[in-house]
């Protein structure tokens, strides 16, 4: 319960004050009448809007992903106690299960989003975690060869067609089926080979990883507002060369306005203290 708390405390108020200080830049900017904006906010508030609603939220859009997470949270207790089964048997039930929800998925998808659509890969988070804490296969994952298969895991999942709409069903669920394995070897050789993980843990990378939180809050609405100005700026017609023109001015305000608030108003709640 303790650590339960200072996770809320530490989440809650980044988010309350994030969402509330978009929903006052929406009403300077006039997007949509006070009091259509105020119910949405509220929804976003109590983590419902995706169920209320049936559409991503309105205020910021990378908020739905938030609302599934907390569905996790409340239904955690519960799935973890799966844990408490031997070894073998809690394996081999969380990779039926993923295999499973997958199928389930190719017959019904809600109106909504919500854990369903996405629970393969919080299970596989939990096999993964409990990979990690028994140390399994760590002397073979901690290989130097292993970082050609962790390199192909992780060119595959940028290029699995997962949300095609023109392939073969069985080809997309093959996909689907295929893409949280995946994320799970990809990651847990990143966990466990030490060249990988000297590699992940250079210098910036793991400085942004800390503030990930703050740039997920802030990403979506500073790309809205920024956007409107970097987008008739390009070099070629050449689309990929403007994408990545894109990313990197897109980048500096995301980066630095992220940074000031993890560092004045995200940083200040992780002690425990505060309260």
């Amino acid at each position: 319960h303790r650590h339960d708390l200072r996770r809320l405390t530490r989440l809650e108020p980044p988010y309350i004050l994030a969402l509330t200080a978009i929903l006052l830049m929406h009403i300077a900017i006039n997007s949509h009448p006070v009091d259509v904006l105020i119910p949405h906010w509220l929804a976003s508030l109590v983590y419902a809007h995706n169920i209320i609603y049936h559409h991503v939220p309105m205020l910021t859009v990378v908020a739905w992903s938030l609302e599934v997470e907390i569905q996790f949270y409340l239904l955690a207790p519960l799935l973890f106690t799966i844990f408490a089964l031997p070894k073998l048997v809690r394996r081999s039930i969380l990779i039926v299960s993923i295999i499973v929800v997958v199928f389930l998925k190719s017959v019904y998808i809600p109106t909504y989003i919500s854990l369903y659509v996405f629970i393969q890969y919080f299970l596989m988070g939990m096999l993964l975690a409990d990979l990690y804490v028994s140390n399994s296969f760590a002397e073979l994952f901690n290989k130097k060869w292993m970082i050609i298969p962790a390199v192909i895991c992780l060119v595959a999942m940028l290029y699995m067609p997962i949300k095609s709409t023109t392939l073969p069903a069985s080809t997309l669920f093959a996909a689907k089926l295929i893409f949280p394995f995946l994320v799970g070897f990809f990651y847990y050789a990143v966990l466990k080979n030490d060249l990988l993980k000297k590699i992940f843990s250079y210098k910036f990378i793991p400085v942004i990883g800390g503030m990930c939180y703050s740039i997920y809050l802030l990403h979506y609405t500073i790309i809205s507002l920024a956007g409107g100005y970097t987008k008739g700026i390009y070099i070629t017609n050449n689309y990929l060369v403007n994408l990545c023109l894109q990313v990197v001015l897109l980048s500096i305000p995301i980066i630095v306005l992220s940074s000031l608030y993890y560092y004045y108003v995200e940083r200040p709640f992780m002690s425990n203290k505060w309260l």
